[in-house]
């Protein structure tokens, strides 16, 4: 149901939200995030992907998890997972820039990905100038999303009123935390949920009218 509140603060979800999931970025960063656990940590490549579902479901994200039981350096390894040639992979999208400009309000990135990373894509993308903030991994002390933590510290970063935001994702899960912190939600690209557990149904990131009408 959508709620009756007035949207003055839009935030989006980063990877795969604001690009299509076609576009193979996090197919690249997995694959990095596979070469470290083998490389530095020396997993057998046959555990990694049980390793990677279990840390994952128990802390959120991989980096996480590998913080609480291996004590890496997160710095280390989000310049290792992000060690992207963005150029090849991503393209100026004019019809993205054509849609953001329809939204009156404040714009702000929430994701579980590092600081440089948001700011290539934006930047990529041709869509950096709209945005006011980038709250990155680093910037919630490497708490993710879903983790409530991560919100609230969000929050307190960029110092919004929940009620009169809706937050842009693709993931139905940290989707579900931004409703308990009282924010509106739109779920994006993801055909295969029930759409009724979310304020608003994108079909694309093209679509970002329907969070007007």
């Amino acid at each position: 149901m959508k709620s009756n509140d007035h949207i003055e603060n839009f935030v989006f979800d980063l990877d795969e939200t604001l690009y299509s999931p076609k576009v193979p970025i996090m197919k690249i960063v997995g694959d990095k995030i596979n070469e470290f656990m083998h490389k530095y940590l020396h997993m057998k490549e046959e555990e990694i992907p049980i390793k990677r579902n279990y840390y994952k479901s128990t802390y959120g994200t991989t980096l996480y998890g590998l913080m609480k039981e291996f004590n890496i350096d997160p710095e280390e390894f989000l310049l290792y997972v992000h060690n992207i040639d963005y150029k090849k992979v991503i393209k100026k999208d004019i019809e993205l820039k054509c849609e953001l400009s329809k939204l009156k309000g404040k714009f702000f990135i929430y994701t579980n990905a590092s600081k440089n990373h948001a700011k290539c894509v934006l930047e990529q993308l041709g869509v950096e100038e709209y945005f006011e903030n980038i709250i990155s991994i680093e910037d919630t002390d490497y708490i993710p999303k879903p983790s409530i933590e991560g919100f609230h510290k969000f929050v307190d970063k960029v110092g919004i009123n929940c009620k009169k935001s809706v937050f842009i994702e693709n993931s139905s899960v940290n989707l579900h935390t931004a409703k308990l912190i009282d924010m509106q939600t739109a779920i994006v690209w993801d055909k295969y949920i029930n759409c009724k557990d979310f304020d608003y149904y994108l079909e694309t990131i093209y679509n970002l009218d329907i969070l007007v009408k």
